[in-house]
């Protein structure tokens, strides 16, 4: 493979020197990289994001022998635009690497399981979330990685803190299913919104 192919950098002649991207790659059971998701809202937090990395500019399903799966990388899992889009383009799975936490009083730990239970739901879609773990200073993650089913119904996880892996059986006839029984996708207005 072309190494622009798998790079987090988008494979154009007129691509700057100096960009960067927060990007996750997919990849497939032969070890080939599928396609890469590059992170589309940049947050500007304590981690000062914005300072290092460029919006990625599109939010792409991939075909994989698993289904059709969308990314979204962390802060973009507060966009509920971000998750229908992927919806509309056919995802069936939607995986979100993230890193949250607790940051002094802050902490995302009592919206962390109900909104992607409530992603899952309102999109029908299965969600696969791994959340770091661990102290780096000054922030404590808070781990509880999870597998959501379109019914927002917890499949795998919550874990604790500390090193897991996640896995379940899932059918993807679920979506399917679920969207017929509960048809919020067709019963939307965009003409309003």
């Amino acid at each position: 493979m072309r190494p622009d192919r798998w790079s987090s950098r988008p494979s154009s002649s007129a691509h700057a020197s100096g960009v960067y991207y927060n990007a996750a790659a997919v990849i497939g059971p032969d070890g080939g990289i599928i396609g890469v998701y590059r992170k589309t809202h940049i947050p500007f937090t304590k981690s000062y994001e914005k300072y290092y990395f460029t919006p990625g500019p599109d939010l792409p399903v991939f075909d994989t022998p698993v289904g059709r799966i969308g990314v979204l990388i962390c802060y973009d899992r507060w966009y509920p635009e971000a998750w229908r889009k992927l919806v509309a383009q056919g995802a069936q799975i939607v995986c979100c690497p993230i890193s949250s936490g607790k940051l002094g009083a802050q902490s995302e730990a009592p919206v962390w399981e109900p909104l992607l239970r409530i992603r899952a739901r309102e999109n029908l879609v299965f969600v696969a979330a791994a959340n770091r773990t661990g102290t780096e200073p000054p922030y404590e993650n808070l781990g509880r990685s999870m597998i959501v089913s379109p019914l927002g119904d917890v499949l795998a996880g919550p874990g604790q803190d500390g090193r897991q892996s996640l896995t379940t059986k899932v059918d993807l006839n679920d979506v399917a299913r679920c969207r017929q029984a509960m048809p919020f996708l067709r019963d939307r207005r965009p003409d309003l919104y």
